[in-house]
């Protein structure tokens, strides 16, 4: 094998940007699909001879432990779990530089060359998402609510809460899918007035602590709550996504002419 990974990856993802822009012809797709199941195989084989070499080191020491102190030896899987797929396609993506930043795109000369992309529902945690590069981007509406009222902030606990029915911090959907407890339809996300506010000094409770992309490396080290913030950007992405598509559908979002091939 003379390929390394990184390359195996990038011609498979090439084969995916010209898919998006290409009408491919039956005869073009199977060749498409016989190269990317050769890749495949060939990648597999080589995973599967370094979790062969792993296990049997796992074993080795295993085995050299006294026997009061042995426990279940975890053998690795050759395949990856579903987890990892956005790791693979987030170190092998398109970038395009904005403002000094590498920002994860692929470039097009005009809008009318987007395909168009679906939003997906995620049924067992009612939540709405999107996947750019293998970034997925999960919430759902969210609900305007005061300092003091329920849900605002996250539950440190996650799924290890005593009583996450009656909790009054904000659970992720995923802990009551862990525990086996019934969802509520309308179980929300609380922001208030203040997650919309920039903070610059980063003291104020319920604000956002990273402002735009000129303060971000400031905020990274100065903010005290850093996953809160991404928690919460990360909702309210989803609930203003939602919202703008319901402006769309009650015809609110002009068309303006000047757009138009742009």
């Amino acid at each position: 094998m003379d390929k390394t990974l990184a390359a195996y990856l990038e011609e498979s993802e090439d084969i995916v940007k010209l898919l998006l822009f290409k009408v491919a012809t039956k005869k073009e797709l199977e060749t498409y699909r016989n190269k990317l199941v050769s890749n495949i195989k060939t990648i597999q084989a080589v995973a599967k001879r370094l979790s062969d070499i792993s296990n049997d080191v796992t074993r080795l020491i295993s085995n050299r432990e006294p026997s009061q102190e042995k426990k279940e030896v975890d053998i690795l899987d050759p395949y990856p779990y579903s987890t990892d797929y956005g790791v693979l396609r987030v170190g092998h993506q398109p970038k395009i530089t904005a403002m000094g930043h590498h920002i994860p795109a692929i470039s097009v000369t005009n809008s009318t060359e987007i395909p168009a992309h679906p939003l997906y529902y995620i049924t067992s945690t009612k939540q709405f998402a999107i996947n750019i590069f293998g970034i997925i981007i999960k919430g759902t509406f969210a609900k305007l609510a005061g300092y003091k009222e329920l849900q605002t902030e996250f539950c440190q606990f996650g799924q290890y809460c005593k009583d996450i029915k009656s909790c009054k911090y904000y659970h992720h959907p995923k802990d009551f899918v862990d525990l086996q407890a019934d969802l509520p339809t309308d179980y929300l996300k609380g922001v208030t007035q203040g997650h919309f506010i920039y903070d610059p000094k980063h003291k104020k409770k319920h604000t956002r602590q990273i402002g735009d992309y000129t303060t971000l490396e400031k905020d990274i080290k100065e903010s005290k709550n850093l996953r809160s913030e991404i928690y919460n950007r990360e909702y309210m992405i989803i609930n203003d996504i939602l919202l703008y598509l319901l402006l769309q559908q009650k015809n609110l979002i002009p068309d303006y002419k000047n757009w138009k091939g742009c």
